[in-house]
């Protein structure tokens, strides 16, 4: 009976610190107005974008309302050839997609981070079917770019978090 409860409860620990590590804890969605200006990307990336954008609570707002300015800059997309077949049928490739971006505090006007976000996938191309090869071409690209966006959203979260922790806990002093 002891051991039953012991594992249990050793279950319920261990899936509880599970949750909190991936981030579905209380504090998943930002709740912040937020200015986006988009440049140089992708019409796919940049629907991707604010369909993700939104589903964290971000609200866009005009530049004279929002606390924070999201400019996400330009998308860099490589195609590289890894490996081909012995009778050259089939390729395989890898996407690795690029997207820049900065977080600024319209209040103080410090950048909060400027950085680029990576993801990749890996992609194989079967030359006797193009047609259908390229259909999962385009769906692989596809979650590429919204992997791109979700990596986004989590430095943008994390950024956020700490610029509030540093409004709360005021500037750091130095003491001699």
């Amino acid at each position: 009976m002891v051991l039953r409860f012991t594992g249990l409860m050793l279950c319920m620990l261990v899936s509880g610190c599970g949750f909190q590590l991936r981030g579905i804890g209380a504090d998943s969605t930002l709740d912040v107005p937020v200015y986006l200006k988009v440049e140089g990307v992708a019409a796919e990336s940049r629907r991707d974008l604010r369909a993700v954008l939104s589903s964290t609570g971000l609200k866009f707002v005009e530049p004279s309302q929002a606390r924070f300015m999201l400019v996400v800059g330009h998308e860099k997309l490589n195609k590289w050839p890894i490996a081909n077949s012995f009778t050259l049928n089939s390729s395989d490739y890898e996407f690795v997609l690029e997207l820049q971006f900065r977080l600024e505090s319209i209040s103080t006007g410090d950048v909060l981070v400027d950085d680029v976000v990576t993801a990749s996938a890996l992609f194989e191309s079967d030359r006797s079917n193009l047609l259908a090869s390229r259909r999962e071409e385009a769906v692989i690209l596809s979650e590429t770019r919204i992997q791109a966006v979700q990596r986004l959203v989590e430095r943008i979260r994390v950024s956020i978090s700490n610029h509030r922790k540093e409004n709360l806990l005021g500037p750091v002093r130095e003491t001699k």
